[in-house]
């Protein structure tokens, strides 16, 4: 037993090694040799106890982030990069200048993805959930991003007030989201709309990331003015279907809405070859990107023409 715990030391101290301290493409030659099993077991450990010592992570872009024992950062932590083609398709769309909403923020991802391609622009991130906030906050300051981002920490919905909110199962604040059932334990957070909170905004906004298990419609309910806005900002939105139907909404709710907003919707293509985006029926697509008519619908061509380098 002791030789056994010696031995998952050594290799996790080996792991740490290979994961925090080598470079990024020297790790990316080293893990073809280690067995799949091997990989998550000890990715799963070091990103445990790196937790706790508070390690901080230099992804394939540059920028850095905070380890945290989510399941969701596994591919951060071992890959350099989360969403690799949603990640490509988001560079691609903003330019520097503009303003970028990211709801449900998480671990600062897109926040800081945003605010590395506007340096110049603003970016104003919700994140609910209380701990996680506090993560992206980290995330933020050790980018030295703080002039850029703004972290509320709030829900977003089609009314303002208070609502049920709970976090994931064993506690993945990833995974958390709003609950509609009163007999359900869960904090109480302060929820706004989108239109109220970014009034000062409403014709300048330029792109919005949504990612909120299951309540992306309620929030888009309350950003009408920002939605018929002269300039329709580009909608970059996750659609689960399960998660959707705990809201009390659908995916055919969801795509309604935004038609009659006067929204085109693309995919992320599947094939390897030609654009990153298509145009489909969106019935199973996981995300979906939004066009407009505005000022901001030309960079539809970024993307449509360009084929994936992933």
């Amino acid at each position: 037993m002791l030789v056994n715990r010696c031995l998952v030391e050594m290799l996790c101290m080996l792991t740490r090694f290979v994961l925090v301290v080598l470079p990024r493409d020297v790790f990316s030659v080293l893990k073809r040799f280690i067995p799949l099993r091997l990989k998550q077991y000890l990715t799963k450990e070091v990103m445990r106890r790196n937790k706790r010592q508070g390690s901080t992570l230099i992804v394939k872009d540059g920028r850095k982030f905070c380890v945290i024992g989510e399941a969701h950062f596994i591919q951060v932590f071992y890959n350099g990069v989360y969403e690799e083609r949603l990640t490509e398709i988001s560079r691609l769309l903003i330019d520097d200048g503009d303003i970028a909403v990211d709801v449900g923020a998480s671990f600062g991802w897109y926040s800081t993805l945003f605010a590395a391609q506007s340096p110049l622009g603003k970016v104003i991130a919700y994140e609910p959930h209380k701990n996680m906030c506090s993560i992206l906050k980290m995330n933020v300051d050790v980018n030295c991003m703080g002039s850029i981002v703004d972290v509320r920490n709030k829900a977003v919905g089609e009314r303002s007030g208070g609502v049920s909110f709970q976090s994931g199962a064993s506690g993945e604040s990833a995974l958390g989201h709003v609950v509609l059932d009163g007999n359900v334990r869960c904090d109480t957070v302060e929820s706004i709309t989108l239109d109220a909170d970014l009034s000062g905004y409403l014709n300048n906004v330029s792109y919005i990331k949504i990612d909120i298990e299951g309540s992306e419609l309620n929030a888009l309910k309350g950003a009408m003015k920002l939605l018929k806005s002269k300039n329709q900002p580009i909608l970059q939105i996750e659609v689960n279907d399960a998660a959707l139907e705990l809201q009390g909404t659908s995916r055919s709710d969801l795509l309604l809405f935004l038609t009659d907003c006067g929204y085109s919707f693309y995919m992320v293509s599947s094939k390897s070859r030609g654009s990153i985006l298509v145009a489909g029926d969106c019935d199973t697509a996981t995300d979906l990107f939004c066009f407009g008519n505005g000022k901001y619908s030309s960079r539809i061509s970024r993307v449509l023409g360009v084929g994936s380098r992933g």
